[in-house]
Parts: C-alpha cells; sequence; structure tokens
C-alpha cells in the first residue's frame, strides 16, 4: 500500500486549526495594516499592538457572534419547537396563538421569512368548508366519554345491589 494515500486518509482527522498551520495560506488579513495571519486568534492578538490602528484611533473589532441565527417566533422559542419563520407561522397557527418576534426585534435578529404567511401552513390547512365560530374555540366536542362515578356513588350502588340501603 502507498504511504501517501494511507497518511492521506488521516488529513481529514486533524483539527482545522492544525491544518493552518501546516499550510502557507494565511487567510486572514489585519485590515489595518495589510498584514497576513494564518489564524483569526492570532490577528485578534496582533490588534491589540497594531501600529497602524493605534495611529488611527480605532478600536479593536469586536468578536464575531459565533452559534446560529436566531429566527424562532417567541413561542416556538418558548416551546423549544421548530419555527418556520412565517407571519403566523405553523405551530402558532395549529396552536391559535398570537405569533410575535418581539425578542427578535430586541436582539436584532429577524425571522426567516419576515412578515410573510407560513408557507407550510398554506400546503397543510386548507380553507375549512364550515369553519368552526369563534365562541367555540375553548371547548372540544370528545364525543361519548366513559362515566366514573365518585367514591359516594359506588358505595350506594354497592349496597342497593347487594340489598343493603344507606342513608346517604
Amino acid at each position: 500500500m502507498d504511504l501517501s494515500v494511507l497518511l492521506g486518509s488521516f488529513s481529514s482527522l486533524r483539527p482545522p486549526q492544525a491544518t493552518y498551520s501546516y499550510s502557507s495560506q494565511k487567510p486572514f488579513k489585519c485590515g489595518f495594516c495589510g498584514s497576513h495571519y494564518k489564524r483569526g486568534d492570532v490577528l485578534r492578538r496582533h490588534w491589540k499592538s497594531c501600529s497602524a490602528r493605534i495611529h488611527a484611533g480605532q478600536t479593536i473589532p469586536g468578536p464575531r457572534i459565533g452559534g446560529k441565527e436566531r429566527h424562532a417566533c417567541d413561542v416556538c422559542a418558548r416551546l423549544k419547537k421548530s419555527c418556520d419563520g412565517g407571519k403566523p407561522c405553523l405551530e402558532c397557527a395549529t396552536r391559535r396563538k398570537d405569533c410575535t418576534y418581539l425578542r427578535l426585534q430586541e436582539s436584532g435578529g429577524s425571522p426567516r421569512n419576515q412578515h410573510t404567511p407560513s408557507p407550510t401552513l398554506n400546503k397543510l390547512q386548507p380553507e375549512p368548508i364550515n369553519p368552526i365560530p369563534d365562541v367555540a374555540l375553548p371547548t372540544w366536542d370528545l364525543g361519548l366519554q366513559p362515566y366514573y362515578p365518585n367514591y359516594q356513588t359506588r358505595l350506594k350502588a354497592r349496597a342497593l345491589r347487594d340489598g343493603i340501603q344507606s342513608d346517604g
């Protein structure tokens, strides 16, 4: 077996930072003096002493905020549900909740499909033929339900069955 083939298969196991140290590329450029660096953390360290930055009176740029971009509405975020970013989103429309994006407005984020109806909602929920009036929304028709009598009622029924009268 060729050694280069074997070593090539392990190159993907190196962390990205280690990959930079083996290559001659320097993708990180100082915007103040133009010098190049292999790693972003080295560039940030350079900014502390960059004479061009200090001479220009510029502040060190803030760190890039990592993680996922927020796009879920307030209800989906609180319930930790997937949100399609619609207005209203599918989850809020299904639960008949007010779909708001207040937490995103405060933090500077934005929903995926800002101010548009949920595309998923339009596909999954055709307009009902006989819409339910708003008065009936809080209640559900569950059909026939089994009756489970309380303890006193069960005692009376047992007494009647056994032929014993009870006072009540």
